[in-house]
């Protein structure tokens, strides 16, 4: 039996599976657990969701809706900030993520995920 792992290119060894446990792979390096599951869960939204950007402030209220405004942003560029060390990229997060000053959005282009392969399939 194939894969679709095995079965499809994907660019660059950027590999992300949601479906099962959480795992990621961004060039040679495997994403380990993150300092808090936020940081996953943030990852998780922006893939399932990743046809569009997300503005930041909704992301913050999204993902820490006990927390206030400024609090929330906080938490939201922490998480970021972990994404970016965890990825080995010093100072952007590409190629997992794309950011601006009030949004940010996976970078679908430079992903295998296993949804997107279901859901094409």
């Amino acid at each position: 039996m194939i894969s679709l792992e095995t079965a499809l290119p994907h660019p660059a060894g950027n590999i992300v599976r949601l479906l099962g446990r959480f795992e990621a792979e961004v060039g040679s390096r495997r994403l380990e657990a993150f300092r808090g599951r936020k940081t996953t869960e943030l990852l998780s939204f922006l893939l399932l969701f990743r046809d569009r950007p997300h503005h930041r402030e909704a992301l913050a209220g999204t993902l820490w809706p006990e927390s206030d405004t400024e609090q929330s942003k906080k938490y939201l560029r922490q998480s970021l900030w972990q994404l970016r060390v965890a990825s080995g990229c010093a100072n952007e997060l590409a190629p997992l993520l794309r950011a601006g000053p009030e949004w940010v959005q996976v970078n679908v282009d430079q992903l295998w995920l296993d949804i997107a392969q279901l859901e094409d399939a």
